[in-house]
């Protein structure tokens, strides 16, 4: 392979390689892990506005999730959202909902105990990226349109970038 087909290639695959990471769907807030006996409850409170996912893995045993912004203890007959299959188990949370959103960790009576691990995301969508966010969260305020500012510093660092595969190039 000569050198010029070999530099085209590692522009495109490090072009696809930054396209994907400007491309980030959605945006880690914190991970929790926790245990439940066998027919209990673990409550937490969702208080951040805006789409949330949380993906909640059985560490150990089953634990399944019921979610509701009407109770704040939801459980297995009240709730708005539940995922309660065998494994890991994923719940979509509207920006619609009022918050708090009440969120139960059930621990299936089949084990003794259910080790559980929670990851909430915050879902960055068309939809989201219209609503101003709280600067206390310390994520950043999304707009429609991008400003020069925010243009600028694009331009900055896909030129950086650029300046130093070169020089790895060369």
């Amino acid at each position: 392979m000569d050198l010029t087909h070999w530099c085209w290639k590692t522009v495109v695959k490090m072009i696809f390689l930054l396209n994907i990471t400007c491309a980030q769907t959605r945006l880690l807030l914190q991970s929790l892990r926790g245990e439940v006996g066998a027919g209990n409850y673990s409550y937490f409170k969702l208080t951040k506005e805006g789409p949330i996912q949380l993906i909640i893995k059985s560490l150990e045993g089953d634990a399944d999730v019921y979610v509701s912004d009407k109770v704040s203890h939801p459980t297995y007959s009240d709730y708005e959202i539940q995922s309660a299959t065998y494994g890991d188990e994923v719940v979509d949370i509207p920006s619609s909902f009022k918050r708090p959103v009440g969120v139960a960790i059930y621990g299936h009576p089949f084990s003794s105990s259910s080790r559980f691990q929670m990851d909430i995301y915050w879902v960055l969508t068309p939809e989201s990226d219209s609503e101003t966010l709280s600067y206390q969260s310390g994520l950043p305020s999304y707009s429609e349109g991008q400003t020069e500012e925010e243009e600028s510093l694009l331009w900055t660092i896909l030129v950086q970038f650029l300046k130093i595969l070169l020089e790895v190039l060369v």
